[in-house]
C-alpha cells in the first residue's frame, strides 16, 4: 500500500525528491503570433490556480507535490476539476488519494473515472471534469507507479528492515565471550561480570587494555559473512529502488560503487534535472494545457512553464556565456535572452 511502500526511507525520499521538483514555481506565458513571448499572465482563470490558491486549504506547490507523488507511487494523480457555470472556467482542483479512484476506459477509447469516497458516496466522472497527471505509461491510461511494478524491489526491502528490526529487538549478540576453565559459581560469576562492566563499558573506557587472571580468556565475536551480505543487499536495494523511480542514488544520500560519477557538482545537478525532473516538468507543462486550457486559448499562445533557473544556479555561468556569445554574433537579441530565461 501507499502508506507502507513510504514507510521505507529510500520510496519516501524518492517520491518526496520528485514532487519537490514539481513544486518550483510554474507560471502561466503568452506568446505572440511569432513564437517570441509576451511575459507571464496573471489575469487568467489558469493563472489563478497556478500561482495563488487551487483549493480552499493548499498552495500551488503542496498540490503539485502531492499529485506528483500520487502519479510517481501509483497509476496517476487525479484532481476534480470544479467549472464556473456558464463560461466553464476552472475555479477548483481537488486532489483525490489514489486508493479512492478506478477508471474505465470504452470501446469509444473515452475514460471515466470513479471516485469512491470513504463515506460510502461515489461519483462518476469524465474526462474533462478531472484533472490527470501521468508518468512514463504502458496502455496511455494509467502510469507505471512504482507500487505495482516495483512492488518486488520494495517488498524485498522491506522484508530486510523487518528482519534486522526483529533481529536486534529479539536477539542477544554478545560483543566477545570470557571463558574459565574451571567452573564458576554465581557469586564468582557476578563479580566478573560487574569487575569486567566497570573497566570496559561505555566510551570513556573504549581501547583500555584488558587485564585477565585465573585462566580467563577472551575472543571478541566478529561480524560474520551474513551480516555482511545484508548490509550490502540492503545498498543494493536502494539503487534497486531508485532506478524505478529514474533517481540518482546520490540524491537520496546513498554513494556506491555503482552509483555514477560526475565531473563537478554543478554536472550532477544539471544531470539531475534534466534526466529526473524534466520529464515530469514536461507532463505537467503539457498537462495543463491539455485539460485546463481550451483550443482557442492554446491557439492564442497561453501556455504554462516550470521556472527551472532556481535549480540550475551552479550552472548560470556557462548559461550567461553561452547567451554572450550568440548576442555578440547578433543571432540573439536581449529581450530573446529574457524569453529565454522566461
Amino acid at each position: 500500500t501507499e502508506k507502507s511502500a513510504l514507510g521505507v526511507s529510500v520510496v519516501l525520499r524518492c517520491s518526496t525528491l520528485l514532487g519537490n521538483g514539481c513544486a518550483i514555481p510554474f507560471k502561466l506565458y503568452q506568446k505572440s503570433a511569432d513564437g517570441k513571448s509576451r511575459g507571464e499572465v496573471s489575469d487568467h482563470p489558469v493563472a489563478k490556480l497556478i500561482n495563488r490558491r487551487p483549493n480552499g486549504w493548499m498552495t500551488p506547490s503542496e498540490w503539485r507535490r502531492t499529485m506528483t507523488m500520487h502519479a510517481a507511487l501509483s497509476d496517476y494523480g487525479l484532481s476534480i476539476i470544479i467549472r464556473a457555470p456558464g463560461d466553464g472556467r476552472p475555479l477548483e482542483l481537488l486532489p483525490v488519494p489514489p486508493s479512492w479512484v478506478q477508471h474505465k476506459q470504452g470501446t469509444d477509447w473515452k475514460i471515466t473515472y470513479t471516485v469512491r469516497f470513504p463515506g460510502g458516496d461515489s461519483a462518476e466522472l469524465s474526462q474533462s471534469q478531472v484533472f490527470v497527471l501521468r508518468g512514463p505509461s504502458w496502455d496511455s491510461v494509467k502510469g507505471l507507479g512504482a507500487l505495482e511494478y516495483a512492488r518486488e524491489a520494495i517488498g524485498l526491502r522491506m522484508a530486510v528492515d523487518e528482519s534486522q528490526g526483529k533481529l536486534f529487538a529479539n536477539g542477544a549478540r554478545p560483543g566477545g565471550i570470557l571463558t574459565a576453565k574451571a567452573p564458576l559459581n554465581e557469586e564468582q560469576r557476578l563479580a566478573l561480570k560487574a569487575a569486567w562492566s566497570e573497566m570496559h563499558a561505555g566510551t570513556g573506557n573504549t581501547g583500555k587494555t584488558a587485564l585477565l587472571e585465573g585462566d580467563l580468556a577472551f575472543q571478541a565475536m566478529a561480524m560474520n559473512n551474513v551480516h555482511a551480505e545484508v548490509i550490502a543487499l540492503r545498498g543494493q536495494q536502494i539503487e534497486e529502488i531508485c532506478r524505478a523511480f529514474g533517481v540518482f542514488p546520490q540524491m537520496v544520500g546513498h554513494s556506491g560503487d555503482s552509483a555514477p560519477t560526475f565531473a563537478s557538482a554543478e554536472a550532477f545537478f544539471n544531470a539531475h534535472v534534466t534526466h529526473t525532473l524534466l520529464p515530469w516538468h514536461t507532463a505537467w507543462e503539457e498537462a495543463f494545457a491539455l485539460q485546463l486550457l481550451t483550443d482557442d486559448e492554446a491557439a492564442e499562445g497561453f501556455y504554462c512553464r516550470f521556472t527551472v533557473q532556481a535549480l540550475l544556479r551552479g550552472v548560470a555561468k556557462d548559461r550567461g556565456e553561452f547567451y554572450k556569445t550568440l548576442a555578440d554574433v547578433g543571432a540573439i537579441s536581449p529581450n530573446e535572452i529574457r524569453a529565454l530565461e522566461e
